[in-house]
Formats: C-alpha cells, structure tokens, sequence
C-alpha cells in the first residue's frame, strides 16, 4: 500500500471482530476518511514553497494536511534507520513530487544532498546546505548542526 493511500468510510469495520482489529493500529478520522497514521510517512522537516501551496488552494487560514511530498525534506537518521528504509522513503517522497532531501547523519556528522534517488552527494562537516532554487541565499555550514550548544 503506497504511504499516501486514503482511506475510505467504507474500509471501516463491518462487525465487531473487525473493530477490535482496527483498534490494534492507530488511525485518525478526518472529514469522513480514515487515515492510518502507521501507513503514513512524513519528513522530520518539511518544506513546501509558497507558490505551491497556493496553486493547490492552500490559504493561511487552511487546517488541512498537505496532498503530498513537500519540495524539500529532511530526514535525521537515527541508529534504527537503515539504508533500505530512507531509500524507500525517499522513493516515495520523488514519486510524489519532491525536489530534494537532505538526509542528516548527526553519527558521522555529514549530510547527504539527494535530489533523485540516483543523483545524491555526500557532503562532511566542512560543507554548507544551500537552498538552491527553493530557498535562493539559504547557505548553512554543516559544521554547525553538530556542534555543541551554549546554554549560557
């Protein structure tokens, strides 16, 4: 099942045994469709432009998930991640219309810049994130999502 699959009222239980099942696996119901929040798979951080979001409708006021992948997405690889996971992800966030995703490796402190699931780029703490064409001027040293915070 594809992680943006909806879910209609008619997939809802027909009798009691199939209810208890549900309730096994977390769901969410919204305006009249059941969405399995353990189907769905969302970037730790998303971005999507503005003119994006206003060629699909989107308004400020607008309280309603986004139909799809956002143009960049970034993901921070924790110990259970694998390889076959994040490119599965990323396979789907591609299909789904995203431009680029920065995968942050916080163990080996570096990122990788991935902008198909062929076309990616490693780069260590002495490189810098760039928005490129979605965020023009965005430039942040890589060295500095690892370094340790000052509290003071």
């Amino acid at each position: 099942m594809h992680h943006l699959t909806i879910l209609s009222k008619e997939d809802t239980p027909r009798d009691e045994y199939e209810a208890r099942e549900m309730k096994k696996w977390p769901y969410c119901e919204l305006v009249g469709t059941l969405v399995w929040i353990s189907l769905i798979s969302w970037p730790d951080i998303s971005f999507i432009t503005k003119q994006r979001l206003k060629s699909l409708g989107f308004k400020r006021s607008t309280r309603t998930f986004f139909p799809g992948a956002p143009n960049l997405a970034v993901e921070i690889l924790s110990l259970n991640n694998t390889r076959r996971d994040i490119d599965e992800r990323l396979k789907d966030f591609f299909e789904s219309g995203m431009q680029v995703a920065w995968i942050i490796d916080p163990r080996l402190e570096r990122v990788e810049i991935c902008h198909s699931l062929t076309k990616r780029q490693l780069i260590g703490s002495g490189g810098f994130l760039k928005g490129e064409t979605l965020l023009p001027g965005f430039r942040y040293p890589i060295a500095d999502l690892f370094k340790e915070w000052d509290w003071e």
